[in-house]
């Protein structure tokens, strides 16, 4: 009995633990499913979480970029328009007036006075412009605007024939005469600092007529260039005779003397050009 006892008592245990041991087949599909629950709900709430803290720091970045002056990109396309017509407006108050230089009015120039005789010439025959005034031209077209021109014409004309010109000619010379001039008064020979003086040769010195024009105007402190036309004698010491006259002034004696037929050639327009250009004017 006692064996019997012990053994269905041992039969009643196992039976116990069996039934304790074994899970129910419900219970085994269903915890996964908890469990799986449980981690979508934390993911949810971990991303939840993330969006928070990004939102949180999206308004954080907001609140400092505001702090800083940072507007957003239409606001900032203002503020540059704005700023950009203040930098146009302040640079149009800062930029200085244009400087117009205006010439003074008592600008002095240069003067071309010189004598010269057209109609019946040695060698050329009869011209309507003298070999003198021909150089005259040169010069002028060489100073431009720099020089005015004065044309020392004789109140009495000499006579068109070449002949009864030189008879005049030697008259006034052997009477040391003075002959007059036009528009003495008309010139102010003050205005110029410079005066360059052409003659012709007429037997052997300047013709009367320019002594009379050297005798009229001051020349103290003037600076005088000579330039004449001759056939064959040269300058015949005027340069050095004139200079010698007007002993305030400043002669140049290095003139330009050309024959009257070589001076109404075009190629003497560079000669002239070179002279002037050797003289510094």
């Amino acid at each position: 009995m006692k064996k019997l006892a012990v053994l269905l008592v041992f039969l009643s245990m196992m039976i116990t633990l069996v039934g304790c041991g074994e899970p129910k087949n419900n219970e085994i599909v269903e915890q996964p499913n908890q469990e799986q629950e449980i981690i979508e709900n934390g993911t949810k709430e971990v991303i939840e979480n993330i969006e928070e803290r990004q939102e949180v720091n999206t308004s954080s970045e907001n609140v400092v970029e505001n702090q800083e002056g940072v507007t957003p990109k239409e606001e900032q396309q203002e503020t540059v328009e704005t700023v950009s017509n203040d930098t146009e407006t302040k640079i149009e108050e800062v930029t200085p007036e244009k400087t117009v230089i205006e010439t003074p009015t008592n600008e002095k120039k240069n003067l071309i006075a010189f004598f010269s005789r057209a109609d019946e010439n040695y060698n050329v025959g009869t011209v309507d412009v003298g070999n003198t005034e021909i150089m005259a031209g040169f010069i002028k077209d060489y100073l431009g605007d720099k020089a005015d021109t004065f044309k020392i014409d004789p109140v009495k004309a000499y006579p068109a024939n070449y002949k009864e010109c030189t008879e005049v000619a030697t008259k006034e010379l052997n009477d040391n005469a003075r002959p007059e001039f036009k528009n003495v008064n008309s010139l102010d020979i003050s205005k110029y600092d410079t005066i360059i003086l052409g003659y012709p040769i007429w037997w052997g010195d300047v013709p009367m007529i320019i002594n009379t024009f050297l005798e009229k105007y001051d020349f103290t402190g003037k600076n005088v260039y000579l330039f004449n036309t001759h056939e064959g004698s040269g300058n015949s010491g005027t340069y050095r005779s004139i200079k010698n006259k007007l002993s305030t002034a400043n002669v140049n004696t290095d003139g330009l003397a050309i024959t009257g037929k070589t001076a109404r050639e075009e190629s003497s327009r560079s000669t002239v050009n070179d002279w002037l250009k050797d003289l510094g004017l």
